[in-house]
């Protein structure tokens, strides 16, 4: 099974390029972190609540691998405790993080970024470049 982590800020893109690259792999579902507080009810987003989100999510996407499903996790995800602990129960997890610049384009979600975000070395992706462009690096990068 492929278990793929879009992560990055509110309006990077994660959503967006999650539902295409499911179109283009076989067998797999996107788990939005939106769509997920939206059924689950949390709308809490400290560090707490964050968490108990990605731990739905992880809950999800092992019923899933059990059925032998692809799932694409879509989720802001911030800090990296919360991403290592998603790795850790996902088997073979390839992690993605997407942004783009705000001060070249707004996108309206900017009122909603994480302001502690912690990066790190992972395989990223400038949502500033063409859908097609992004889609076609990930899958290169989720392929290999």
């Amino acid at each position: 099974m492929k278990n793929i982590l879009l992560y990055g800020q509110p309006g990077s893109g994660k959503s967006t390029l999650a539902k295409l690259l499911a179109l283009k792999l076989r067998h797999t579902i996107v788990i939005e972190g939106d769509e997920l507080r939206k059924h689950s009810g949390n709308v809490d987003y400290t560090k707490q609540g964050r968490a108990a989100n990605i731990e739905l999510a992880i809950t999800i996407a092992l019923f899933l691998n059990s059925q032998h499903v692809n799932v694409v996790l879509a989720i802001v995800a911030p800090y990296e405790y919360l991403r290592e602990k998603i790795e850790e129960r996902l088997p073979g997890l390839k992690r993605c993080y997407l942004f783009y610049d705000s001060n070249i384009t707004t996108r309206g979600r900017e009122g909603f970024w994480v302001e502690d975000f912690e990066l790190n070395g992972d395989y990223s992706i400038n949502t500033l470049m063409g859908v097609n462009e992004c889609l076609d690096n990930l899958y290169n990068q989720v392929m290999k």
